[in-house]
C-alpha cells in the first residue's frame, strides 16, 4: 500500500485517499484479529501474564515502526498547500 502511495503521491485525489485510508484500516482490523487470535494461543500456552507482556512488546514494536512510517510519509494538507501554489 505504501508503495502505490508513493506512485500516485503527487497526484493523490480524493476517491484515492479514500481508497488508502479504507485499505489501511482494513490492514489494521486483519492485523487486530490475527493478534487476538494469537493471544488466546499464547495465554494457554505461556499463561495470561507473560502472554500480555509478549504483546505488551509486540505492540510497542509495531508503534515504533508506524512512527518512523509516517514521518517519511508527508500530511495531506501539505499536498494541498502544494497543490494550491504556482
Amino acid at each position: 500500500m505504501l508503495r502505490r502511495y508513493n506512485e500516485v503521491f503527487e497526484s493523490l485525489d480524493e476517491p484515492m485517499l479514500h481508497y488508502i485510508v479504507k485499505n489501511l484500516m482494513k490492514n489494521d482490523r486483519e492485523f487486530l484479529d490475527l493478534q487476538t487470535r494469537y493471544y488466546k494461543r499464547f495465554a494457554k500456552v505461556i499463561g495470561g501474564n507473560r502472554a500480555a507482556i509478549f504483546f505488551q512488546v509486540d505492540n510497542y514494536l509495531d508503534q515504533i515502526v508506524r512512527i518512523d512510517l509516517q514521518r517519511q510519509l508527508p500530511f495531506i494538507n501539505t499536498l494541498e498547500t502544494e497543490k494550491d501554489q504556482p
